[in-house]
């Protein structure tokens, strides 16, 4: 078993959030990790099943460069503290041991030496993932030279203990020249690099950054199972009370017995019933197809990855511009047929329809999750994980 983890330059997150959807439909992400997020310190991205974390910045009046890390709500965590200066945001994320993630974003304006990327990982818990986008270039993970940026990171990376996943292929496109860079950087503790699998996505979305895929396989650390549900949509109430009935009277406490038997006699007979007349979901969450997606959209995503290989294979400046014109297409179809699902959503909308059925629509269209669950903590306390946290 294993949980993949996205690393993206986002270059913006608002315009960017049907991207959003189509990775979590094609690759089941458990943590994303976005830089670039250009967001302020009012709106929180809705983002179905996904508790957010963010830091933001704020210049001369507007929203620019910020980081984020989104977990997936079926799995606990909660934002750690850094101090630093940099764009800095790190999460730990409870398995069956915890596990931290931390993510920075470095533009080429600000400058940095080694000992301010040291200092955030002496504030990282072991086992941690680092993911970065430092604008830096170097011949180690795939790039054609290695300026003073790149000299800073291969000083960190003379350390036993930190290990680049990073295995060469390109994780930006330059929309002006065509020319391919890797300035995305993916790093970890020692104590995992074995676990992991490091690749970019066969996929262009919209932006100049290629998204970088991380498979964490498990090991003696497995992923803590969602909560499984009762099946309230269909049930055989008439089947319930029948069995109710039968297992309250089949082998009941004696009247000596202590109150507590009787308790908990009722109780299983209650759940036995219900297995069978109710039953319960496998436990996972249901990542279906978003409401607008169709075929013409698969097919334009489908063109549009296989100009992406010929280009990277040809370097030809036609490649190039077809690659664009595809880009563009498959952008203004999924936005087409956004504005049509809701259309057609609002069409149905009469006197009498349900309000809550409705409402419902309204989340789901808007990927707004009201799944509420309560995860029991080691330390015996407990979170709601409905509850999005943004650091300011």
């Amino acid at each position: 078993m294993s949980i993949n983890i996205i690393q993206w330059n986002i270059n913006g997150l608002i315009k960017k959030l049907n991207d959003i959807k189509l990775i979590n439909q094609q690759h089941d992400p458990t943590i994303i990790c976005l830089q670039e997020t250009n967001l302020n310190n009012t709106y929180t991205p809705p983002i179905k099943n996904f508790n957010v974390f963010t830091t933001n910045r704020t210049a001369y009046n507007r929203a620019s460069r910020g980081v984020a890390i989104m977990v997936r709500s079926d799995h606990p965590s909660s934002q750690i503290q850094i101090l630093s200066s940099l764009e800095v945001v790190a999460v730990s994320i409870q398995l069956k041991s915890n596990i931290t993630i931390c993510n920075i974003y470095i533009p080429n304006q600000i400058q940095f030496k080694s000992p301010d990327i040291e200092n955030i990982i002496q504030q990282l818990s072991t086992p941690f993932i680092l993911l970065e986008d430092l604008n830096s270039h170097g011949l180690s993970w795939g790039s054609d030279k290695t300026d003073d940026r790149g000299k800073q990171i291969e000083k960190i990376l003379e350390s036993d203990n930190i290990i680049l996943l990073n295995i060469g292929a390109p994780t930006r496109l330059n929309p002006s020249n065509g020319n391919f860079s890797s300035i995305d950087l993916s790093i970890c503790s020692s104590n995992l690099a074995q676990r992991t699998t490091w690749s970019t996505l066969p996929e262009i979305y919209d932006s100049d950054h290629i998204p970088i895929k991380i498979e964490l396989h498990s090991s003696k650390t497995t992923l803590s199972s969602s909560p499984a549900k009762w099946k309230l949509k269909n049930p055989n109430w008439t089947l319930f009370s029948q069995l109710v009935d039968v297992y309250v009277n089949t082998n009941p406490p004696t009247p000596n017995d202590p109150i507590e038997n009787d308790v908990i006699h009722i109780t299983s007979s209650i759940i036995n019933a219900a297995n069978i007349a109710i039953g319960k979901t496998n436990g996972t969450l249901n990542n279906r197809k978003v409401s607008w997606w169709n075929p013409e959209i698969k097919k334009s995503i489908m063109h549009k990855n296989t100009a992406l290989k010929r280009f990277q294979k040809t370097r030809k400046i036609e490649d190039h511009i077809h690659l664009q014109k595809l880009r563009a297409k498959t952008k203004y179809l999924v936005k087409r047929s956004k504005a049509s699902s809701w259309k057609m959503f609002t069409s149905t909308i009469g006197p009498k329809s349900d309000p809550s059925a409705v409402w419902s629509k309204i989340r789901s269209l808007r990927g707004n999750s009201k799944e509420k669950q309560i995860h029991i903590i080691n330390d015996n306390t407990s979170r709601d994980k409905s509850t999005i946290e943004t650091s300011r």
